[in-house]
């Protein structure tokens, strides 16, 4: 099986809110309690910042961890608390410009699989194959693009849509398996699209703004039909 990403995203005309730096604030205050960066690259106002993701010590299997992450016996690595360090510094050394970027880190979530807790979940592991190295792949990203032309959130999940589908993480990069917890899923589908819901009024957007849920990259038809459903919902602004 393909494993898609999938996304949610709202779209705002560029000529209601103003610039990128207040934009790029407010979107930093909005990821708590829901979303923990670690690094940012893409567009940064008038610079390009490359993929740097801040020096750790620890490492798994060759692959250097994040400061504060863990890996653990099963698929995921987590991390050890809230730590908004890297947000907070962002946040006060905004630059004017415009903002194509991509934050990376965790998201806060109850994975629904065996004897995993409600917490902060950052990358999930992949084993080495055919003579490859293992790789840590990152379960959620926060993408803001706020240009003349493009105003733009998105909240992409790479690892097909987990964890608002049905979908965990399965024995090798491109593998996933399906998960029976249907009532975590739906817990965590809640959480994020209520978390999702408050970004116009963070973001001050007037009105109700343009949302998109890519439900057709998802990997079951369950899945399809219910991120539809919530696609419906952030339109209509009903809860």
């Amino acid at each position: 099986m393909i494993v898609r990403t999938v996304g949610v995203i709202l779209r705002v005309e560029p000529s209601e809110p103003g610039g990128g730096r207040a934009a790029a604030e407010r979107l930093l205050a909005w990821m708590e309690p829901h979303f923990q960066p670690v690094a940012v690259s893409g567009l940064w106002g008038d610079r390009t910042l490359p993929l740097t993701l801040p020096p750790s010590d620890a490492a798994w299997n060759g692959v250097p961890l994040w400061p504060g992450e863990q890996v653990t016996d099963g698929p995921l690595s987590r991390m050890a608390g809230a730590d908004f360090a890297i947000r907070d510094r962002l946040a006060r050394e905004l630059p004017d410009g415009e903002f194509g970027c991509v934050f990376h880190g965790a998201l806060w979530h109850q994975p629904p699989l065996p004897g995993h807790e409600t917490g902060w979940y950052a990358r999930v592991k992949v084993s080495g194959q055919s003579g490859q190295r293992p790789l840590l792949l990152e379960l959620a990203q926060v993408w803001l693009a706020w240009t003349r032309t493009d105003h733009r959130v998105s909240l992409r999940l790479p690892l097909a849509g987990y964890p608002l589908t049905l979908a965990v993480p399965g024995a090798g990069e491109a593998s996933i398996n399906r998960t029976e917890r249907l009532e975590a899923v739906e817990a965590n589908r809640r959480r994020v699209f209520d978390w999702m819901r408050a970004l116009p009024a963070r973001l001050g957007v007037p009105g109700l703004p343009d949302w998109e849920v890519t439900y057709d990259d998802a990997p079951f038809d369950e899945d399809v039909e219910a991120l539809r459903e919530w696609e419906q919902r952030l339109q209509e602004g009903d809860r």
